[in-house]
């Protein structure tokens, strides 16, 4: 019995075959041209930025924290590992939102040699539960935190680069990271470092000068509170709902009165959320009061709309100020 022979699956063979040399040749050409660059992953957008600043077109840079996504529920995917696994140098910050690299790191599936870890670099400092903000562990007793019970439950504050002077020292972590991963461009991380910093200086300078001798020196958020280097850096004082990293989204009766009461009784005009909050909290204390809602953007993790427009660490922090100087005067 003959097999009937098909023309047809010959030619389809031979064009499956063209194809998958095209592919591999075409892989093979992406590869040779990425391999030119230092390549570097960071979970969120401040170190991818800073990152590109230094090495402008000598890096090639990922964030995986993808625009638009809440930065404190991200987990890695094994694609992601894999990337981290081959990257020249992973940055991440240290805090208790990157537990999952710690896992990695103890069990060997990434390298401690080409990581990098912002608050390594800067004064860490923990966050404050304070009075009239609500904490999940102690919600029915919001406001009245007492000094041995807040010094359990803190932990390290991850946003470290909400202050330009952290930024300062963490751009520099970096440039003395690529400079030891390609000496050979040594003199250009230096230059861009340096026109980095000088921007970034006179960028803490600008706060520095706008904050000082308003009317008040008291900031409301009725969100999160990712600001505590903010703050400390210049000297000014805040009531919020929720610490920087809580998962809390609903307040108790007790946190929203205190909250209202605390802008009546200080006459503020103006009171703070942050970005992608759903600002639930917040219009109920500007209807109860009369104040005014305004952004302060924590720059962890960009819009799907600034990721388009490209806007930098730098424009986000100068919106930052405005707004803040908005709120004091």
């Amino acid at each position: 019995m003959h097999t009937k022979k098909h023309p047809f699956g010959k030619f389809a063979a031979i064009i499956i075959i063209c194809v998958l040399v095209l592919l591999s040749a075409c892989s093979q050409t992406n590869s040779d041209v990425s391999s030119d660059k230092i390549r570097i992953i960071t979970v969120n957008f401040p170190p991818a930025d800073f990152s590109r600043m230094i090495g402008k077109d000598l890096v090639e840079v990922r964030q995986l924290l993808l625009p638009g996504v809440e930065s404190h529920v991200f987990e890695p995917t094994p694609q992601d590992i894999i990337e981290i696994r081959e990257a020249d140098l992973f940055i991440y910050g240290g805090g208790l939102s990157d537990t999952w690299v710690e896992n990695l790191l103890k069990d060997n599936e990434i390298s401690p040699d080409n990581t990098l870890i912002m608050m390594d670099y800067v004064t860490a400092v923990t966050e404050e539960i304070i009075r009239g903000m609500q904490h999940e562990h102690d919600q029915d007793h919001a406001g009245e935190i007492d000094d041995d019970d807040n010094h359990h439950r803190q932990e390290k504050d991850e946003h470290v680069w909400t202050d330009p002077k952290n930024a300062i020292k963490i751009s520099e972590a970096i440039q003395d990271k690529l400079i030891a991963l390609d000496p050979d461009n040594a003199g250009e991380y230096r230059t861009n470092y340096n026109a980095f910093a000088k921007e970034l200086n006179d960028l803490d300078d600008k706060w520095s000068s706008a904050v000082a001798d308003n009317e008040r020196d008291v900031l409301i958020f009725a969100d999160r509170f990712p600001f505590r280097y903010l703050t400390d850096a210049y000297g000014l004082k805040y009531y919020a709902a929720f610490p920087g990293c809580s998962a809390e989204t609903e307040p108790n009766p007790a946190t929203i009165v205190f909250l209202i009461n605390k802008v009546r009784d200080e006459s503020i005009p103006y009171i703070f959320t942050i970005e992608m909050s759903n600002q639930a909290l917040a219009k109920t204390v500007a209807e109860e009061t009369g104040a005014e809602i305004l952004q302060l953007h924590s720059i962890h993790n960009r819009t799907v709309e600034e990721a388009a427009e490209a806007v930098s660490y730098l424009e986000l922090m100068y919106k930052n100020l405005e707004n803040v100087t908005k709120a004091l005067n």
